[in-house]
């Protein structure tokens, strides 16, 4: 957990709480529509959201907190490597309400993840981005991230 100090008031990076749940909807649901005008529905993305606090396998919320209200939200989730014997985590569902972007709680969350990642032997921290999202990926080139050589390909199983 990393506390930060600034003028106006202290802001904290922590794993999220069940109790939380319905903030994070409200966050992610905001990051959706926003990204890629997407209206998801909300009892789907409440049980989605419930079931990583019920199993933590499937991933680890992470929020920053100014005085006492949830204003950034990612989740982290697992990939494993074979090929290096080590975890890969994915960053997903971010999204910093608008009025907090620019002053520097990207880094900050970043930094806590950094922190976490190394602590847990992860070699690399991935995301991905929508493709028309230039505000989005100047922001992750500049705190590090690169393109790759892999394009993210997905086959529909079910219709949402």
């Amino acid at each position: 957990m990393e506390k930060l100090m600034t003028p106006q008031t202290e802001f904290r990076v922590r794993k999220a709480l069940p109790e939380e749940a319905g903030a994070l909807a409200s966050l992610i649901l905001a990051m959706a529509l926003e990204s890629e005008g997407r209206v998801l529905d909300f009892d789907t993305l409440s049980a989605g959201i419930q079931a990583v606090f019920e199993n933590p396998a499937l991933g680890t919320y992470w929020v920053i907190e100014q005085a006492g209200a949830l204003i950034a939200c990612t989740l982290t989730t697992v990939e494993w490597s074979d090929w290096n014997n080590a975890p890969y985590w994915w960053i997903q569902s971010l999204y910093i309400q608008l009025e907090h972007r620019g002053n520097g709680r990207f880094e900050q969350l970043l930094a806590c993840l950094e922190q976490a990642a190394r602590q847990q032997h992860v070699p690399e921290l991935r995301l991905y981005v929508e493709q028309n999202n230039e505000r989005a990926m100047r922001v992750y080139q500049r705190n590090g991230f690169e393109s790759d050589h892999y394009r993210c390909m997905t086959k529909p199983l079910t219709s949402v």
